[in-house]
């Protein structure tokens, strides 16, 4: 099973002020009035002017067709329909369970924050703005910077809702049958993976990898809609090293 849940920052402010000045002024002398009055001729007046003919009325300007609503960027999928439900506006937390290891991650307005536990220690990790920092809550202490990077999307749901290339059953895990969507993914390392999306309903249940042949569960323990601003603050009482 992949673990690796790198995220690296990127953030670019421009600002851009632009001033622009106009002056218009001038005038012109009237032109002069001939005051002499026009000689008179003894010639026969002239014959009078035929009427100009109306104009056409112009032809209405035919109505604007509408806008064809967008179309979602899904396959039609149970993982595409949860992934437009709850994903897609970055803004959702979501809990693993990783063969008895908590994981936590949650999204909000770019920021990111992931806290889990391996080997019995609990580490956070927090990324907002440009700001990111690792934090070690056992010792109230942690290790941050600021900086520009590549920024990797999360990538556990977004990139399989737009691949048409799965496929659907059924599979039983402690017990209970979960109907599944398995994609393939390319690992570099350990060429493709399959990936099955277990759903209980329209909810997600558990990621299974699959990976030397050997299954590995990620079973969803919490989802959460919205994330609070609070998760992604430093806390006032660590002492952060910076670098």
């Amino acid at each position: 099973m992949k673990k690796n849940f790198k995220k690296i920052l990127a953030v670019a402010l421009a600002v851009a002020f632009v001033l622009s000045f106009a002056a218009c002024g001038g005038s012109q002398q009237p032109a002069q009035q001939n005051s002499a009055p026009a000689q008179q001729q003894n010639s026969a007046p002239a014959a009078p002017a035929e009427p100009a003919k109306p104009a056409e009325p112009a032809k209405p300007a035919e109505p604007a067709k509408p806008a064809e609503p967008a179309k979602p960027a899904s396959n039609g999928s149970r993982l595409a329909a949860f992934v437009e439900k709850y994903v897609i506006d970055g803004n959702y937390g979501i809990g693993f369970d990783i063969d008895g290891e908590k994981t936590y991650m949650a999204f909000k307005d770019g920021n990111s924050y992931i806290d889990a536990t391996a080997e019995g220690e609990q580490i956070i990790m927090i990324a907002k703005g440009n700001e990111f920092y690792m934090l070690f809550p056992a010792e109230k202490s942690g290790i941050g910077g600021t900086g520009e990077g590549d920024t990797e999307e999360q990538d556990l749901f977004v990139d399989f809702s737009h691949d048409d290339d799965y496929t659907t059953g059924e599979m039983t895990i402690e017990g209970k049958s979960y109907y599944y969507e398995e994609y393939v993914e390319d690992d570099g390392e350990n060429g493709t993976v399959p990936v099955r999306y277990c759903f209980d309903g329209d909810m997600l249940a558990y990621i299974v990898n699959y990976v030397d042949e050997q299954e590995s569960f990620m079973k969803v323990t919490s989802f959460d809609e919205n994330v609070s601003d609070s998760l992604f603050e430093v806390p006032s009482d660590y002492e952060i090293m910076m670098f």
